[in-house]
C-alpha cells in the first residue's frame, strides 16, 4: 500500500462538510484581517488623522512585538491538552475578545494628536496579539485534520476561498455600510460596520469550532527545546515561510493602495468599490483551479507559475495609462487570478512541513511551526504597510489634497512594481524548496511505520 493511500485509509477521506467547516474559521479571521489590511491605513490617515509616517512606525513596532508574541503562543499551543483538543479551544474562547478588540481598533476617541497615537498603538498591538491567539492554533489544526495530500490541497482551497469571500464582502460592502451607518460621520460609519463584521466573525469561529475534528494523533506535550529544534531544522518550513512573507507583502500593498490610486491617479474614487471585488473574484477562480493544476505539475511548479503571472501582470499595469480604465481592470484581474494562489499552496506546504519536521527530528510541533508562518504573514503586512507609508511620505503625499506628479508616481509604484519585486523574491526562495510530492509520500510511509512499531 502506498504512503498516500496509507494516510487516507488510516484516517479516512475528509468530507466536504468538514472542509467547509474549517473554511469558516478563515472567513472569520479575514473579516478582521481583510478589514485591517485593506482599510486600516486609510482609516488611520484619512479618518483618524494620523500621519502616514506615524502609521508606518506603528506597523513596524507592532510586528516587532509579534516576534515575541507569536513563538510564545505557538509553544503554549503545543503544550495544550484539553477535552476539546489542542487547537479548537482557542476558537471557542478567543472569538469574543478578538472581535471586541477589532471594534476598538476602528474607534476614534477624541484624545488629541498624542492620545490618538497612543490609542492606536495599544488597540492595534492587542488586536495583533489576539489575532495570533486565534489564528495560530486555527492554522496549526490543519495537519491533524488530514494527512492526505489531495485532501490537504482541497482543505486549503476551501479555506482560502472562504477567506476571499470574507475579504470580498469587506471590500465591496464596507463603503456602502459605512455611509449607511454613519451618513456624514465617517468615523461612526466605520465603527458600526466593523461592529457588524465582529458579530459575524464570532458566529463563524464558533461554527468552525463545532464542525472540525482533530483526527490525527498528536504528542501529548512538546517541550520548548523540542519545538525550537524542529523549527530550525525544518528547511521546507523556513523557505516557505519566508517566501510567503514576501508574497504576503505583495498582497498587502496591492490591496492597501487602490483607495489612493483611484482617488488621486485615476480620479474616479467610486471605482475602488468595484476594483477589489473584481480582483478577489478572479482570485477565487484561480484558487479553485489549484487542485487541478497542482495534480498535474506539483506544488512547487504551481507556485512558480502563479508568481510569474503576478509579476507580468504588475509590470503591464505599471505602464498602463491612468485614463485606460478598461486596461487597468484587465491587468488587475490577471494579477488577481494568481495573487492569492500562493496562500493555498503555501499553507499546504506548511502542513506538509510539519510532517517533515516530525520525520526529521521525531518532534511534531504544529504550534511553533505555524507560529513562524503566522509571524511571517504579519511581518509581511507590517513591512508592506510601512513601505507603503514610507513611499507615500517620500514622494510627497498629502491626504485629501491634489497630489504632485511625484506623489502620483509613488502611488502607482506602490500598487504595481513594489508587489512585483517582492513576488520575484518569493519566486527565488521557492526555487530552493525541495520537499517534492514523492519525498512527502515516502515521509508519510515512514512515519506510519514508526507509529506501527511503537503501538
Amino acid at each position: 500500500m502506498g504512503a498516500k493511500t496509507s494516510a487516507a485509509s488510516v484516517y479516512g477521506k475528509l468530507s466536504s462538510f468538514r472542509m467547509m467547516g474549517y473554511g469558516l474559521g478563515d472567513a472569520a479571521n479575514n473579516f478582521v484581517w481583510g478589514m485591517t489590511s485593506v482599510y486600516l491605513m486609510f482609516f488611520y490617515t484619512d479618518v483618524y488623522g494620523i500621519s502616514p509616517a506615524a502609521v508606518a512606525s506603528l506597523f513596524l513596532v507592532a510586528r516587532f512585538l509579534d516576534a515575541i508574541f507569536d513563538p510564545v503562543i505557538g509553544m503554549i499551543v503545543d503544550k495544550t491538552n484539553s477535552r476539546w483538543g489542542r487547537f479548537r479551544p482557542y476558537l471557542l474562547f478567543g472569538s469574543i475578545p478578538l472581535s471586541v478588540m477589532f471594534v476598538l481598533c476602528f474607534s476614534t476617541p477624541d484624545m488629541g494628536n498624542t492620545g490618538k497615537l497612543v490609542y492606536a498603538y495599544v488597540t492595534y498591538i492587542l488586536l495583533g496579539f489576539l489575532y495570533s491567539l486565534v489564528n495560530i492554533p486555527y492554522s496549526a489544526m490543519s495537519p491533524v485534520i488530514t494527512q492526505d495530500q489531495r485532501d490537504r490541497t482541497k482543505l486549503m482551497t476551501y479555506r482560502m476561498i472562504f477567506a476571499n469571500v470574507a475579504t470580498l464582502i469587506v471590500s465591496y460592502a464596507t463603503s456602502p455600510l459605512a455611509s449607511w451607518f454613519g451618513g456624514d460621520n465617517t468615523a461612526k460609519g466605520y465603527q458600526y460596520t466593523v461592529g457588524l463584521y465582529a458579530i459575524v466573525a464570532i458566529v463563524l469561529l464558533l461554527g468552525c469550532f463545532k464542525s472540525t475534528q482533530e483526527r490525527i494523533p498528536i504528542q501529548k506535550e512538546v517541550s520548548t527545546k523540542g519545538g525550537l529544534k524542529t523549527l530550525m531544522k525544518n528547511r521546507p518550513l523556513l523557505l516557505s515561510s519566508f517566501a510567503m512573507m514576501l508574497s504576503g507583502g505583495a498582497n498587502t500593498i496591492f490591496f492597501a493602495i487602490p483607495a489612493y490610486y483611484f482617488k488621486y491617479n485615476v480620479g474616479r474614487e467610486d471605482l475602488a468599490t468595484y476594483y477589489i471585488p473584481v480582483v478577489l473574484l478572479m482570485g477565487m477562480i484561480g484558487m479553485a483551479c489549484v487542485p487541478f493544476v497542482e495534480k498535474r505539475i506539483g506544488k512547487k511548479n504551481t507556485l512558480q507559475l502563479a508568481f510569474l503571472i503576478t509579476i507580468v501582470g504588475s509590470i503591464c499595469l505599471y505602464f498602463t495609462s491612468y485614463s485606460s480604465v478598461t486596461l487597468i481592470f484587465i491587468f488587475s484581474a490577471l494579477i488577481g487570478l494568481t495573487l492569492t494562489v500562493p496562500w493555498v499552496v503555501g499553507w499546504t506546504m506548511a502542513a506538509d512541513s510539519v510532517d517533515y519536521g516530525e520525520w526529521k527530528t521525531g518532534v511534531r510541533a504544529e504550534g511553533i511551526s505555524y507560529a513562524s508562518f503566522s509571524f511571517a504573514q504579519k511581518v509581511a503586512t507590517a513591512l508592506a504597510g510601512s513601505l507603503s507609508g514610507i513611499l507615500l511620505t517620500l514622494t510627497g503625499y498629502v491626504a485629501n489634497q491634489t497630489q504632485t506628479v511625484t506623489a502620483l508616481h509613488g502611488i502607482a509604484f506602490s500598487l504595481t512594481l513594489a508587489p512585483a519585486i517582492l513576488t520575484l523574491g518569493a519566486m527565488v526562495l521557492i526555487f530552493f524548496y525541495n520537499l517534492t510530492d514523492r519525498k512527502y509520500a515516502e515521509i508519510i510511509g515512514e512515519l506510519e511505520q514508526r507509529k506501527a512499531q511503537q503501538a
